[in-house]
């Protein structure tokens, strides 16, 4: 069987210049990094606003050079845990040197790209400008009066509360809700009106509850004619009136989480076929199959190698080859259901989880799929080109393994199909 593949990991990095036009519409500094994290590859222009400097002048620094020096050794021990895969991720605040020489805060949030041997391809960075934000919160804490003129002219939606009764809200909380005035958000019998139920329980936590000082969540909120969206809630203690009062500071991040989900998107999916590529596959095989297992339900594998796939390349050339793998998985997205995983695992090797089916239902599937198969034919000048499939078939559960081991036992079955002269299915026995 051949190796798997690396080429869609590779496909951020190269998919970016296609979606510069939309990086450059995003309200969110956005940067890739080199494999070794010091060579930024690409910027888009948000970034380069937020620091003052042109797009070339930025990709010349490397890393750390724009970021202030007491903000560096914090940066640099993040990134090292991000390398060696203690963390995944990480969000800090941090201080840049603008152009101009003032200093620029930015909440960084960094992700790594690895290929499927866990080596790092790229770094993501997103920047939100937060300047504004530590600006605010330093006026703030100089005097109740100044606090209330500021707040009255501020851009963001604040708003005060004891215990999720409003006490106070500025005109940008107001509009923000959508609500028509302060009074309305006032006479509201809890500010939890205002967050969606499916994110209820971690936005309802206050800092009263623990030894907190601030807190920053982001969750979903509904405005007053229903809308759903995005909001980052920075909250802390301040004395108003005499009285610990909750002050929250809230902006709208749809635009930021719809550029996050468009990257993650871009980072899990095969961008020939459509399927998942094998971290995509991975990542949602995994978590299907530790639910089958929470509840004692069936799921299936089938591991597919499309036949003699190199001689269609060498005979007619890559873009056949391409046009055979979208076809397939075409073929395969219209005999499957929508619950079931499909995902391109390198080449022509092809897999697919199926949810709630025990073996004998992943048989009767493969079947179906080998025959569908079998019927295609494809227009070559003036001949046409049949495509089959040789299709191993698995069931989870019978033994103790995880998403990695059970594909390595459809690949053996797989094999047996190969052996016993392709275009055929091969089922698991015992």
């Amino acid at each position: 069987m051949n190796k798997p593949t690396t080429q869609p990991y590779s496909l951020l990095p190269q998919s970016l210049e296609l979606l510069e036009s939309v990086f450059d519409t995003v309200p969110l500094g956005i940067v890739v990094y080199s494999e070794d994290g010091n060579i930024r590859t690409h910027v888009n222009q948000s970034f380069c606003d937020f620091v003052g400097y042109s797009r070339q002048e930025v990709l010349n620094e490397t890393y750390g050079i724009l970021t202030v020096d007491d903000d560096l050794d914090e940066s640099l021990e993040s990134r090292r845990k991000l390398r060696s895969g203690e963390i995944d991720r990480y969000v800090l605040e941090k201080r840049y040197r603008h152009k101009k020489g003032h200093i620029v805060w930015g909440e960084v949030e960094s992700l790594v790209l690895r290929d499927a041997n866990g080596d790092v391809l790229n770094y993501i960075s997103f920047v939100h400008d937060i300047t504004e934000d530590k600006e605010n919160q330093e006026a703030l804490q100089a005097s109740e009066k100044r606090f209330k003129t500021l707040i009255d002219n501020s851009n963001q939606g604040i708003m005060l509360h004891r215990d999720f009764k409003a006490l106070y809200a500025n005109k940008a909380f107001v509009e923000l809700y959508g609500y028509d005035s302060e009074q309305e958000i006032l006479d509201l019998d809890s500010t939890r009106e205002l967050i969606a139920p499916e994110t209820a329980d971690p936005a309802h936590h206050t800092i009263f509850e623990g030894d907190e000082e601030e807190s920053n969540i982001e969750y979903i909120c509904v405005k007053k004619d229903g809308t759903r969206f995005w909001v980052q809630r920075r909250s802390f203690v301040i004395d108003w009136e005499g009285q610990p009062t909750v002050c929250t500071a809230r902006i709208d991040i749809s635009e930021r989480k719809k550029a996050e989900e468009a990257l993650v998107e871009l980072a899990s999916t095969d961008s020939l076929t459509g399927a998942d590529n094998r971290r995509g596959f991975f990542e949602k095989g995994e978590n299907e199959l530790r639910r089958a297992k929470r509840y004692n339900r069936p799921v299936s594998i089938l591991a597919m190698d499309l036949d003699h796939f190199k001689k269609i390349n060498d005979a007619h050339g890559h873009a056949l080859g391409d046009r055979v793998l979208k076809t397939f998985a075409d073929v395969c997205r219209s005999v499957f259901r929508e619950q079931d995983i499909l995902g391109r695992m390198g080449g022509e090797e092809f897999a697919v989880l199926l949810p709630e089916d025990d073996l004998a239902a992943a048989h009767t599937a493969a079947e179906r799929l080998r025959q569908a198969c079998e019927d295609i034919r494809l227009k070559v000048g003036k001949d046409e080109l049949g495509i089959t499939v040789s299709i191993g078939v698995i069931e989870c559960g019978v033994i103790p393994e995880d998403l990695g081991q059970a594909l390595n036992r459809a690949d053996k079955i797989l094999y047996q199909a190969k052996e016993a002269g392709r275009n055929c299915v091969v089922v698991q026995k015992g």
